[in-house]
């Protein structure tokens, strides 16, 4: 069965990797994940839907 992520879970790590604090070979062992996962996420631009007013 193949792993799923949550959006959070994705943006976190994109966020994280954007910054380039650590490596990805650091950022995947934290994380859990396959190195080109990150670097294909950092490639690609998070999308977070605006807030709903009132919410």
């Amino acid at each position: 069965m193949r792993k799923s992520y949550s959006k959070d879970s994705k943006a976190k790590v994109a966020f994280e990797a954007m910054h380039e604090d650590r490596t990805l070979a650091e950022l995947s062992k934290i994380y859990d994940v396959h190195p080109n996962m990150i670097a294909n996420g950092r490639s690609r631009p998070v999308i977070v839907p605006p807030a709903k007013p009132g919410a």
